[in-house]
């Protein structure tokens, strides 16, 4: 049963009075397009190796700096379809992420190497006085394996970054496919939990127990080598990612699609 408004407001400053940490999570359905569905794809001709298209994509999209962003999940992750906006000209990338349901309290934002929990817009202009802003202690988001949304978000929240790990994996030739309707370039790459790893900003490498990189590489190394697939426009913008693990396999997706480059909301 749907709480009411009210009652979806006062729980959400309920969660921000006493955070203590850990991430906004849920169930969701797998969605975000026919790739696996409804996609005709063709191996084609490219016009430049892997290499240099990803190395040009990274280019447009350092360009264009920020964006926003529509999340599709499968079930049973610990996720949820959302959407939100996302930066990453400035010195740390920035992502904020809204859960996709009407009675949605609460967003999620990663800058950097911080998370923050906060009142939806609507949510604060109705909420009692108090806080509408959260920072999330450092040990529950980042050494929480189940943490996936904060996870997932640290990981897409920098195009640039994917372009690069995939290059550095050693992406497949492109792909010719159409994609609802759009005409895309596919490019696949396999990724180990030290290259993606190396993709979420301010993260060590130690191994002590509580160390903050600790969750996130057993969360990756539960997933095994992690397959993705980067779609290129014709301008060569990163407009779609899809990512899941070898013990997840394709049906287990997370997709990410990015629109509005250039044109995202500032995250201040």
């Amino acid at each position: 049963m749907r709480m009411g408004r009210a009652a979806a407001v006062a729980v959400a400053a309920a969660v921000l009075v006493g955070c203590q940490g850990g991430g906004t999570g849920g169930d969701g359905t797998t969605g975000g397009g026919a790739v696996a569905d409804g996609a005709t794809q063709t191996p084609g001709p490219e016009e430049k190796g892997p290499d240099a298209a990803l190395t040009a994509a990274a280019e447009v999209m350092r360009k264009a700096g920020n964006g926003t962003f529509t999340l599709a999940t499968p079930t049973g992750r610990g996720l949820a379809p959302g959407s939100g906006g996302l930066t990453w000209s400035g010195p740390d990338a920035a992502i904020e992420y809204t859960q996709d349901a009407s009675d949605t309290g609460l967003r999620t934002r990663v800058v950097g190497a911080e998370a923050y929990l906060g009142l939806t817009e609507p949510t604060a202009a109705t909420a009692p006085p108090g806080p509408r802003w959260c920072k999330v202690g450092d040990i529950p988001w980042r050494a929480s394996p189940n943490n996936s949304t904060l996870l997932l978000l640290s990981r897409v929240m920098n195009p640039v970054a994917q372009l690069d790990a995939a290059r550095t994996a050693g992406a497949s030739p492109g792909a010719v496919e159409t994609v609802d309707g759009a005409r895309l370039t596919r490019y696949r790459a396999v990724e180990d939990a030290k290259a993606v790893l190396a993709t979420i900003p301010g993260l060590d490498q130690g191994d002590e127990p509580g160390h903050r990189t600790t969750g996130f590489r057993n969360a990756l190394q539960k997933s095994g080598s992690l397959t993705v697939d980067l779609w290129l426009n014709d301008r060569r913008e990163l407009v779609r990612y899809r990512a899941y693990g070898e013990k997840e396999g394709p049906d287990q997706a997370v997709v990410v699609n990015y629109a509005n480059l250039g044109g995202g909301p500032a995250l201040a």
